[in-house]
């Protein structure tokens, strides 16, 4: 059999047993070409006559389209193109395709650093010119060709990495000057490049380039060259620049997902290159356009493509369910900062100005103001981070470059049917229906009724999914003729399509039990399983009710998307709107909060009982699940007055020992501390108690002893009084008074009404008590009675907090050896607080038996797992102990710097034991 070979990276070359063939310009190399991009796979008829006559359709486009077919098999052999019922597929291996050897070649050179050069050098042999060079602007092939382009430039980039690694620093300038030549800002291009002028010696010439670089970025994008960017040039400056090799091959993070992009996405190709070519630009874009147009899944479908061109990390927060008062603690929360000092907008700002990323904000339109406050702020002060919003309406910063979305064009009633076959809003709803019903097809008989309704529908795609769902039962004309009895196509506001008319109309065809379930959802503030959803319908009906949930589905009004375990659901922000008011109208709306409150209050209760015993990871896990569902509980018991709810919900979540919550659920324990103190009631003590832990393992150890010392003038239960006596405990080690924390932690010893491992976590308590006072002897007692007492409790995370209170007792080897053991299995349970004090700890010992390098690598991670957790204490002695690290590396100025910031801190503890010798000493020095 002739050995046929193609070629796409340049102008489409087709060689059989290495002699080239000629295919006519033309139709025949658009659709070879087509078949090309999806060699092995059958692309459909309709996808290769819209590759090959575009907008110019012939009389029969099928029949065209099989004389095409039959020139070009004339031609490769008729073989080669094969035809069955799910279209045609160019039957040769990928092989074949030179673009496929080249991504084969850069897998292996990832796979062999050794011989990565060679591999590399003999992947870009393959390039003859652009990828699809003369379809490279052809729908068909955009996205394929884009992709290779950057790939290429991407293993240009390996090469010269690899160059350098090899010590041939001219070899990879050259290379790097290709790159810069057509990616002028492609900032890692330019790091490997300053580094090898630097190898080659010309570190002057390696200046002036950064230099030019930065004026460049300046005139045409307003922009300032990264932290990393200006830390290269301090080290050539310094003439202290390393081999940067390490990070040469590291692949951009994942992007997240957070909708469900399973579905078929069409129409949309272009916009999405324009989206991400415009946040590669600009630091605030925002898409806009009506509700259900599409917006959030635009976003998400150019998440990948944004994270390979920008390697940066995605955050995404989901305004949607969120007042406007918590726009910024979401978004801190979605960098994973905690507990953030001051205001969160402030550690939202500091964090992308030393960890730049991109933040999505997405459905900012019911918060806009607080949305566009948040992003003008990062805009302003973050140069190498991104904002991109969806929002139904712009932001209205002067940094804002504006995306709108339109609705999928809908065909003419006119047009011929096999366009309207191919028209986006068309395929979009066949797609649809489809997957509800794989019977459905759209045929010549039937098409002219699809587009009607798709023009009835304006093109919107959530008004398509909806209609889709009744098409699935009824059928299409009965749902035309629906249609165009309730006149849904209207005009609102906002532009083309009432989307709450077209909800309506799919709310109308629920039973009453299917509208009930979807209006007592918005309780939840977002997505959800449906184990929650049958623990809330159980607490509110009596019983059960997760039968209706594939209703929902089907009739598009509630979204899936797969979790770990099981599939989750989640409510669009139209849909949830249009339900909450359903619930309001009806007069249900406090009755669901209630029932909502109480079912989570109960749930934390039982996770605070599992966290103390054999399913304590399994506890955790779901507290993590939960963290919104307990702050927006919370927040409703607060600030409704359900003090006994409040009261009972704060101090489960105190009780789950070691978990760590969220700042929002901090602040409102705080406030409920507040309010049990101004109105005396039966809760009082137990309000006052949680607030006291609250605000005591915030730092805030004034105000969390005040509280305690209240609790305990009013406390009745053995509850009441133990997390009274944890928070003074707490406090005053924090202070620095062990003698008197030692006596709160034996009180809690004593309390045989306690769970074992409430009493195992008060021994390891008091063993680092007795080491701070230098009781090494006591401390490893005390530690192994809270070692025996957690392992028979089977408590994970209070194992890991007494393993690291038996580090901290232990010296040696053996020391640092249970401290990791700590903070790796604190890290199982999800125990935070403990994995950072394990780890601090660890840091010490490597410190003070000079195991300088294995110190070095913990300091940073330490650092951001500290600020993201607003974990002040852990944060300022590990400064301390830096400033340990930097004097024995003989640079005491600096080290004298962060011991006098930590002294000056409120929520840094005081030096302690030998500790206040050895940090005066560094201070004088």
């Amino acid at each position: 059999m002739a050995d046929l070979r193609f070629g796409v990276l340049g102008p489409l070359e087709v060689r059989r047993d290495g002699t080239p063939v000629e295919v006519p310009p033309g139709r025949r190399r658009a659709v070879l070409a087509c078949l090309l991009v999806h060699v092995g796979r059958p692309v459909a008829a309709d996808a290769l006559v819209e590759a090959g006559w575009g907008g110019e359709l012939p009389a029969d486009p099928r029949s065209a389209l099989r004389t095409v077919l039959s020139r070009l098999r004339a031609v490769l052999g008729e073989k080669v193109i094969r035809a069955d019922a799910a279209g045609y597929t160019l039957a040769v291996p990928a092989e074949a395709v030179d673009a496929h050897r080249f991504e084969d070649l850069l897998a292996r050179a990832e796979e062999a650093p050794r011989d990565a050069a060679r591999l590399l050098d003999e992947a870009l042999s393959l390039w003859r010119g652009p990828a699809y060079a003369e379809f490279a602007d052809r729908a068909f092939a955009e996205f394929d060709a884009q992709h290779l382009d950057r790939t290429r430039l991407d293993a240009m980039e390996a090469g010269a990495s690899a160059a350098l690694a090899e010590g041939d620093p001219r070899g990879a300038a050259a290379r790097l000057e290709g790159v810069l030549a057509g990616e002028p800002f492609r900032e890692h291009a330019v790091e490997l490049l300053l580094t090898a002028l630097y190898d080659m010696g010309d570190h002057t010439g390696a200046l002036a380039r950064l230099r030019e670089y930065r004026a460049r970025l300046a005139d045409e994008l307003g922009l300032d060259p990264s932290p990393a960017l200006r830390e290269l040039e301090s080290r050539i400056l310094a003439h202290d620049l390393d081999r940067p090799s390490r990070r040469l091959h590291a692949p951009p993070p994942d992007p997240v997902s957070w909708v469900d992009t399973s579905t078929a996405f069409v129409g949309r190709d272009a916009t999405v290159s324009e989206l991400v070519d415009a946040v590669a630009a600009c630091r605030l874009v925002t898409v806009t356009g009506v509700g259900g147009v599409g917006k959030t899944r635009t976003v998400a479908e150019a998440l990948p493509a944004l994270a390979e061109r920008l390697g940066r990390p995605v955050a995404v927060v989901q305004l949607a369910p969120l007042p406007g008062d918590r726009v910024d603690a979401a978004a801190a929360e979605a960098l994973g900062l905690d507990r953030p000092a001051g205001s969160a907008r402030a550690a939202v700002v500091e964090h992308l100005r030393v960890s730049p990323g991109v933040l999505v904000l997405d459905n900012c339109e019911h918060v806009l103001a607080e949305a566009e406050a948040l992003a003008a702020a990062v805009a302003a002060r973050c140069p190498s981070a991104r904002v991109l919003a969806t929002s139904r309406h712009r932001l209205g910063t002067p940094a804002e470059r504006l995306l709108p979305l339109e609705p999928l064009p809908a065909p003419d009633a006119l047009a011929n049917p096999d366009r309207m076959e191919l028209a986006a809003s068309v395929r979009v709803l066949t797609d649809r229906v489809r997957r509800l019903r794989p019977s459905f097809g759209v045929t010549p008989d039937n098409v002219a009724v699809a587009a009607d309704i798709c023009r009835r529908l304006d093109g919107l795609p959530l008004a398509l999914e909806l209609a889709a769902s009744r098409i699935a039962v009824l059928g299409l004309e009965p749902v035309r003729d629906r249609l165009a009895a309730e006149d849904l196509a209207l005009l609102d506001e906002h532009g083309p399509g009432d989307l709450h008319a077209v909800i309506d109309w799919s709310y109308r065809l629920l039973t009453p039990a299917q509208r009930e379930l979807l209006a007592l959802l918005t309780v939840f503030p977002s997505d959800f399983d449906p184990e929650a959803v049958e623990g809330l319908t159980a607490a509110h009906h009596g019983r059960p009710a997760t039968g209706h949930l594939s209703a929902l589905v089907e009739s598009s009004l509630l979204a899936t998307h797969p979790a770990e375990r099981a599939v989750r659901y989640r409510m669009l922000a139209v849909v949830r709107a249009f339900a909450a008011a359903r619930l309001r109208d009806t007069g249900g709306e406090t009755a669901a909060r209630r029932t909502y409150l109480r079912w989570v209050r109960r749930w934390t209760e039982r996770a605070a009982a599992d966290c103390a015993g054999p399913d304590s990871v399994e506890a955790f896990a779901r507290l993590r699940n939960g963290r919104a569902d307990i702050e927006q509980a919370l927040r409703w018991a607060v600030h409704a007055g359900e003090t006994a709810d409040a009261a009972r919900l704060a101090a489960a979540v105190q009780l789950c020992q070691h978990w760590q919550p969220g700042s929002e659920t901090i602040d409102l324990t705080a406030e409920l501390a507040e309010r049990c103190a101004a109105t005396p009631s039966p809760e009082s003590a137990l309000g006052l108690a949680a607030g006291a832990c609250a605000v005591t393992h915030a730092g805030d150890t004034t105000r969390g002893r005040e509280f305690a010392e209240r609790a305990l003038a009013s406390a009745t239960t053995s509850r009441e009084r133990y997390l009274a006596h944890l928070a003074i405990g707490i406090a005053t080690m924090y202070r620095g008074d062990h003698d008197e924390s030692a006596r709160w932690w034996r009180t809690i010893t004593g309390m045989d009404d306690l769970a074992p491992a409430y009493r195992a976590s008060a021994h390891s308590s008091l063993s680092l008590t007795a080491c701070y006072r230098g009781d090494l002897p006591a401390a490893c007692r005390e530690a192994e009675i809270g070692v025996l007492g957690a392992e028979t409790a089977g408590a994970t995370a209070v194992h890991a907090f007494a393993l690291y209170a038996l580090g901290e007792a232990e010296t040696g080897d053996r020391k640092t050896e249970l401290l990791a053991a700590a903070a790796d299995k604190a890290d199982l349970a999800g125990a935070t607080h403990v994995s950072q004090v394990a780890r601090v700890a660890q840091l010490a010992a490597l410190v003070r038996a000079a195991r300088h390098d294995e110190a070095l690598d913990l300091v940073a991670p330490i650092l951001d797992a500290a600020r993201r957790a607003g974990a002040w204490p852990q944060l300022w002695t590990t400064m301390r102990i830096f400033a340990e690290l930097l004097a024995a590396r003989d640079r005491p100025h600096e080290a004298a710097l962060l011991l006098t910031g930590a002294d000056a801190a409120d929520t840094a503890p005081p030096a302690t034991g030998p500790d206040m010798a050895r940090y005066t000493a560094l201070k004088s020095t």
